[in-house]
């Protein structure tokens, strides 16, 4: 707190010296002699040091954040744009300052000093909206991924009653399995393994030794299976990968996600899924047979291709995490991305 109001008067003292510099300039009269020229016009000292606090505050704010990491693009051209203007007004006028008289000169400066206040509140204003909205989209990304990790959580959970179910249905299925061998019931027990073998190849648990893809993996599989689309897995040990989950959880989730609705309504419905680890980085490739067009920005032509927020969401993620992508739609929607592992 000290800080800033350190900071606060050394910007307003500032702009006290620098509202004598612009008065002594736009009027003609020598430095050492505006303190006269004050006594006789005080309101132009005014508004000149409310108009440069404002342009110098205006600037603080904006290095501030992007000294802070909240700096986007988005905000680049505002700031350069209202930058130059002022840069330009002040030039503009200054050099037409000596083809005019005294009682000019003095609307001169007021409409100079109006002109830059007016650029150094659109410029604020307009660094408010983006603030704003890129507070809006962390909120966004922050809700997806409370939604995607409880979804996850009850996975888990769902996984661990199914295991502790398999245990004991195995259990069970053994004492039958030892009962008719005892009875010598070979022609029995041939059927009876044969139907216990299909029951389970029509079951695909996946295993990829990371616990938070293993139940993303096969909450979408099941999700797949139930909307009558073929998944295709190719996938590496994911062990250690040093990827937090909730980042797994937006990325993964949403892709799959994607990839799902694009599928459903496609005569194919087919999704593949490729995620390959070597020492440096790790490959998640997604493809999917979908249906209608697609356009530049990724917007649904027709409902139920994809969620643009998810992609969002996915590519928010992965430049957070300084990692690449590519997106193509050919005969296949296709969506890669190359991250970086722990080793």
């Amino acid at each position: 707190m000290k800080r800033k109001i350190m900071i606060l008067g050394v910007t307003l003292l500032i702009s006290f010296l620098l509202s004598l510099v612009f008065l002594s300039l736009m009027v003609g009269v020598e430095f050492s002699d505006i303190s006269i020229y004050i006594e006789r016009n005080p309101m132009l000292l005014i508004l000149s040091f409310i108009t440069i606090g404002l342009v110098l505050l205006t600037i603080l704010f904006a290095t501030g954040a992007f000294i802070q990491g909240e700096w986007n693009k988005e905000m680049l051209p505002i700031f350069l744009s209202t930058f130059f203007s002022l840069v330009f007004t002040f030039f503009i006028l200054f050099s037409i300052r000596e083809s005019i008289g005294d009682m000019d000169k003095k609307l001169l400066a007021l409409l100079l000093i109006g002109l830059l206040g007016v650029n150094s509140v659109i410029h604020y204003l307009t660094s408010s909206v983006s603030f704003r909205e890129r507070d809006l989209s962390k909120r966004r990304t922050l809700e997806e991924q409370r939604k995607g990790k409880t979804e996850l959580y009850k996975e888990i959970i769902r996984n661990n009653d199914e295991t502790r179910k398999s245990v004991h249905d195995f259990k069970n299925k053994l004492d039958v399995i030892l009962t008719l061998i005892k009875d010598e019931e070979y022609k029995a027990l041939k059927e009876y393994v044969n139907d216990v073998n299909d029951g389970l190849s029509n079951r695909l648990v996946i295993d990829t030794n990371n616990t938070v893809i293993n139940a993303i993996l096969n909450t979408k599989y099941r999700e797949a299976m139930e909307n009558g689309i073929h998944m295709i897995f190719k996938i590496s040990d994911l062990k250690d990968i040093g990827i937090v989950d909730d980042d797994l959880v937006v990325i993964l989730g949403n892709l799959l996600d994607n990839a799902i609705e694009g599928a459903k309504n496609s005569e194919e419905k087919t999704v593949r899924l490729k995620i390959d680890r070597d020492e440096e980085s790790l490959i998640i490739g997604v493809n999917n047979t979908y249906s209608g067009e697609i356009n530049r920005n990724l917007d649904r032509k027709k409902k139920g291709l994809f969620h643009g927020l998810g992609i969002s969401n996915i590519i928010e993620t992965v430049e957070r995490l300084g990692g690449q992508y590519s997106i193509s739609h050919d005969e296949e929607f296709s969506f890669t991305i190359i991250l970086g592992v722990s080793k």
